[in-house]
Order: structure tokens, then C-alpha cells, then sequence
């Protein structure tokens, strides 16, 4: 089992994985990447919103260039059935008459 940080860079320094999945370190410590990462001396962005709680000189993730993105790409629209044209009982909300 790969518990150490330790383990995981021999084990991509080796050429032993291409990728090192550690679930149950991360279900004990969640915060394991971050912590690791800072022991190691690789400073990490982190989102605007989280860095209140960030190490002090922490640098804010920032965001992705906008790719091109063409119609033809993007799934077909679908048509909605506007919100006056609905209706306010389901067949279900009617309560039974007795």
C-alpha cells in the first residue's frame, strides 16, 4: 500500500506508473495533496474563493484561456416548454374526490 510521498516519487521517478492513485490516504487526510506538496517545496494555486485558508504567498489559481468553440460542436438545443405555458397541478397533486 503507498502511504508516504516518499513512495509515491520513487515510484513515478522509476517509470514503475504513469499515475499513482492513493484512495484510502486520501479518505484519511483529504488534505494529503496539499500537505505533501508543501512539504515538498512545490508551491500549488489554489481557487480565489479558498484562499483565506491557503499558506501565506499561496498564488490564485487562474483561469483557463477561452478555447473557440464552434456551433457544430455543441449538442443540439433543445426546445423548452416555456414557464406561463405550464401548468401548476400534476395529475398526481390532485387529491382524490370522495
Amino acid at each position: 500500500m503507498i502511504e508516504t510521498k516518499e513512495q509515491v516519487e520513487e515510484i513515478l521517478a522509476k517509470g514503475q506508473a504513469d499515475l499513482v492513485l492513493m484512495a484510502r490516504g486520501f479518505l484519511r487526510d483529504p488534505y494529503w495533496p496539499l500537505r505533501t506538496a508543501r512539504e515538498l517545496g512545490h508551491k500549488i494555486s489554489w481557487p480565489a474563493q479558498y484562499l483565506r485558508a491557503a499558506p501565506p504567498d499561496t498564488p490564485a489559481r487562474q483561469p483557463l484561456p477561452s478555447a473557440d468553440i464552434r456551433q457544430e460542436d455543441l449538442p443540439p438545443k433543445r426546445e423548452s416548454t416555456p414557464i406561463s405555458a405550464r401548468t401548476s397541478e400534476s395529475p398526481r397533486a390532485k387529491a382524490p374526490a370522495k
